[in-house]
């Protein structure tokens, strides 16, 4: 992986080959803006922008033979190396991971915020979205493992209330996850494994997201508006990323192995009937430490 991501920050053509193709293979598509947030790091925003509008345009020129399908993605990829080009520039002008991401945390309680002074009902909205969605998967052939017809409207109506919560955490996981790979391939590629914007395994969201939570829940149980309660959500399932980094620190610490961190990955992200359970699990250690700061810097390292 560190050979690979050397050859790649050596050359420009490869970063914007690598960025339309890792794009248009299904299950890769994080890679590529995380290619693109590697570019940032490494020449800086207004260098970088060539490469990252190579890549769009080289997507979008693939996209001609595709028709169907072919705007959506070029859109889809215009939008996500954008997103990678901000996140980017943010880190490079803050020089700290920690900083970025929780600067991430705020601005997605803020798209919370404006969606629901937005929508007359979110509610309504997700339930029809959600049910627009079960009945494309039907037609599609996928069926809703043990759900019929009744059991999935009752399934939709009762996470419609979370469902904007749940979202903007999936939003900002993914961008999480493309910053971090992205500085990844930076640190290792162009950096010497420096981690000059500090280290994944020392991330610690802090005690100010860890107090706005309580702030959030207690209003959410005081007051009608979902708006508290979906703010709430998000933020418990950001310290699902906090969780993740402690699990990296303490295999650093004590010199486990990587297959380690693969079985912890596994257990997290692979279907199991545990897998609600782990995740909150890990969620709740990670807004622990938060508050007790298990954490501890370590020696120098490479940004993971």
């Amino acid at each position: 992986m560190n050979t690979l991501a050397v050859w790649l920050m050596q050359s420009r053509v490869r970063q914007i080959v690598a960025i339309a193709l890792l794009f248009l293979i299904p299950g890769l598509k994080l890679a590529s803006p995380a290619i693109a947030v590697a570019s940032v790091l490494s020449v800086g925003p207004v260098m970088a922008l060539p490469v990252i509008a190579s890549g769009a345009g080289l997507i979008g020129a693939v996209g001609l033979f595709m028709p169907e399908i072919g705007a959506l993605l070029f859109q889809q990829a215009v939008v996500s190396l954008l997103a990678a080009l901000v996140i980017g520039s943010v880190l490079r002008r803050s020089g700290s991971l920690t900083l970025t991401l929780q600067l991430l945390v705020l601005v997605a309680l803020g798209g919370i915020a404006v969606f629901f002074v937005n929508i007359a009902d979110p509610v309504v909205l997700w339930q029809q979205l959600l049910g627009e969605a079960a009945r494309g998967l039907q037609q599609a052939g996928v069926a809703l493992v043990g759900l019929d017809d009744e059991a999935t409207l009752q399934a939709i109506t009762d996470v419609a209330p979370f469902m904007t919560g749940v979202a903007a955490a999936m939003y900002w996981f993914g961008l999480a996850v493309t910053l971090l790979l992205g500085y990844y391939i930076f640190d290792v590629g162009t950096d010497q494994g420096h981690a000059r914007f500090g280290r994944f395994r020392d991330l610690n969201l802090g005690r100010a997201l860890a107090i706005a939570l309580v702030v959030f829940a207690l209003l959410a149980s005081f007051l009608p508006a979902l708006v508290w309660l979906n703010m709430a959500l998000l933020l418990l399932l950001t310290f699902l990323l906090h969780g993740i980094a402690l699990l990296h620190w303490l295999r650093h610490r004590n010199g486990w192995p990587v297959a380690a961190l693969v079985v912890a990955y596994g257990l997290l992200f692979i279907p199991i009937g545990l897998n609600g359970v782990i995740l909150m699990m890990v969620c709740v250690a990670g807004y622990v430490d938060a508050w007790f700061n298990m954490v501890r810097t370590a020696p120098d390292g490479q940004a993971g």
